[in-house]
């Protein structure tokens, strides 16, 4: 029987035993054959064990995950965990009944996109579905469906394994192959975009990785399109970002004033575009035709200015050869210490010695360390719609000024006492959050300072419009569909 038992644990070795074990079955299994000793009994469950884990390989897509079709938050949580990528994805698959019923018979396009970013790779897979002919020609596509997933960590902490770094991609693009059906896949591109966190990596660093991810891209079914796979330039990352949140609300082919301004904060830079109108102050430096409508943009981008990187600047750890350095900082709690790690940079950080850490001697230390040489302020109208997302409505949310599931629109000042709080709070003894005072005050000074903000400006801080993740992987996608000559 011992033999039996340990020909059996070689299952471990499985790409497949995760979704066995977690059924509990082999556990069960093995306890049940060294209490009966019983080598008949033994060889039955065997091929019980293999039936079972059979249909389950054959129920379910090999890499353990099912798609379901979820509107909500809600629906997301009734997926099991074994049904998915890892414990900290957050995907689901969208789709628009409303078009989805009306759309019968029409051409449809679907476009893969990969959100290569410094924190986690996102794969967005849309399909759109063409006007009639007698339609509106300002809106010639409707999206139909959406899925979206992630995966962590980013492209860029696998610089000195490029190859192992392509590898990750390939569950997603496992999932994108599920979601397009298998008669769209030669016609479908599929496209890979690296944001900030590659921007900051060498040269031929950044190079080697894309090369490699461009191998595991071009062994797919999905048409092969020049120029794939490409680093995404921050004045692109903002374009796209504005039109995928004016094509969710509905803005585009409509005047400049009924457009909505964009703030994306990632985690190596950060974008602002806004459509201007005859009366603006700002100068574009972008214009665009789409759905029949002329717009004059400005936009701008700011590489090391997302909220990661930032956080580096502002502890000053930016000899990144010293991995153990112990980081002092008044941006943190007043006793904390522990290992933070970024971009494959650790450092071992200190609170300082203020009681308990210093609203005003942080906001002063970021001010110097990022504004105080920076010149330029964006004046942008109170009356400006703007949305902000990313990592704004991540801290939002931590902080608890909006809801989850809405969102919610609150003004720069809110932010600016909200970091008040948060550095006056401290740490009763381990810290949960212990960047919520450096993370705040990093909010606010760039609002006000950066991008030169008034107090009194609102913000509509929102992940998703009309259950649609906001990014900029949806202008991308448009922008592809619009361009493409290819017949659907």
């Amino acid at each position: 029987m011992s033999s039996d038992v340990t020909s059996l644990s070689t299952l471990n070795k499985h790409p497949y035993y995760d979704r066995v074990a977690q059924t509990g079955l082999i556990p069960t299994f093995v306890a049940m054959l060294r209490r009966t000793g019983q080598r008949r009994f033994a060889v039955a469950m065997i091929g019980t064990t293999v039936a079972l884990s059979l249909f389950l390989l054959l129920s379910y897509d090999p890499l353990g995950l099912q798609i379901v079709e979820c509107r909500d938050e809600a629906c997301r949580a009734t997926i099991p965990p074994q049904f998915l990528i890892n414990r900290r994805t957050s995907g689901y698959v969208f789709r628009n009944e409303s078009v989805a019923t009306t759309s019968q018979g029409r051409a449809r396009r679907f476009v893969v996109v990969f959100d290569a970013g410094s924190t986690g790779t996102r794969v967005h897979c849309f399909d759109f579905a063409r006007a009639r002919s007698g339609d509106d020609g300002r809106k010639p596509f409707a999206l139909e469906a959406e899925m979206f997933e992630k995966i962590e960590p980013g492209l860029s902490s696998y610089a000195k394994d490029p190859k192992e770094g392509a590898a990750s991609i390939v569950p997603l693009l496992r999932l994108a192959q599920n979601f397009v059906p298998e008669e769209y896949h030669a016609q479908t591109p599929v496209i890979l975009r690296a944001t900030a966190g590659l921007r900051l990596l060498s040269d031929n660093v950044s190079s080697a990785l894309l090369r490699e991810v461009e191998v595991v891209i071009n062994a797919s079914p999905f048409r092969r399109v020049k120029g794939a796979v490409a680093i995404l330039d921050g004045e692109s990352e903002g374009l796209f970002a504005w039109l995928s949140v004016n094509f969710l609300r509905g803005s585009l082919g409509k005047d400049s004033s009924r457009t909505a301004g964009i703030l994306d904060l990632g985690g190596g830079s950060v974008q602002i575009a806004v459509a201007l109108d005859d009366n603006s102050t700002i100068e574009a430096n972008k214009h665009l035709e789409i759905f029949n409508k002329r717009y004059s943009l400005f936009i701008q981008s700011y590489l090391g200015l997302g909220l990661m990187k930032a956080r580096v600047s502002i502890l000053d750890a930016t000899d990144i050869d010293l991995s153990d350095r112990v980081v002092t900082s008044p941006c943190l709690p007043k006793g904390s210490t522990g290992p933070w790690e970024y971009m494959q940079r650790a450092f071992e950080l200190r609170g300082g010695d203020a009681k308990p850490s210093s609203g005003r001697a942080c906001y002063t230390k970021i001010n110097n360390a990022l504004f105080g040489q920076r010149s330029e302020k964006i004046s942008i109208a109170p009356e400006q719609t703007m949305f902000a997302f990313s990592y704004f409505y991540d801290r939002a949310i931590d902080a608890q000024l909006i809801g989850r599931s809405i969102g919610g629109t609150i003004t720069v000042e809110k932010f600016e006492e909200q970091s008040s709080g948060e550095c006056e709070a401290g740490c009763v003894s381990a810290c949960a959050k212990p960047f919520a005072c450096l993370d705040m005050s990093y909010i606010t000074s760039l609002l006000q300072h950066g991008f030169g903000f008034g107090k009194s400006q609102k913000l509509i801080l929102k992940n998703k419009i009309n259950a649609v993740e906001i990014s900029w992987a949806l202008g991308a996608a448009l922008s592809h569909v619009l361009d493409d000559k290819t017949d659907a």
